[in-house]
């Protein structure tokens, strides 16, 4: 059973990510509307809840930080970065981080399809 428990205080659950979409953006669609979300953006925040692995405590310091160029060889690195770690504590920055700026972000209306 997968639940997500909105801002709100309700709960809504299905059976997995891709049964929940539908009962999270009708409680959206229905509660909340100026939130203008998509099933869409419902989808891809879900699944940024569920790749996330990362920690969520803060850290009393930051190690050691190695600047690299961007390469094919890094790939596989910086998305993992993304996917699992540096949105941990946010999905909803994690369901975009890709596109979020490169297409207009919220002044796009068409960015939740």
């Amino acid at each position: 059973m997968r639940t997500m428990t909105c801002h709100c205080g309700a709960v809504m659950s299905g059976s997995d990510t891709g049964t929940l979409v539908e009962p999270v953006h009708d409680h959206f669609s229905a509660n909340h509307p100026d939130f203008g979300l998509t099933p869409v953006a419902v989808r891809n925040y879900l699944e940024a809840e569920d790749r996330a692995t990362g920690g969520t405590e803060r850290l009393e310091a930051i190690g050691d930080v190695t600047v690299a160029e961007l390469a094919p060889a890094h790939a596989d690195a910086v998305v993992s970065f993304f996917d699992h770690d540096a949105f941990s504590d946010n999905p909803a920055w994690g369901s975009c981080y890709c596109m979020f700026y490169f297409l207009g972000g919220g002044e796009n209306p068409d960015w939740g399809n």
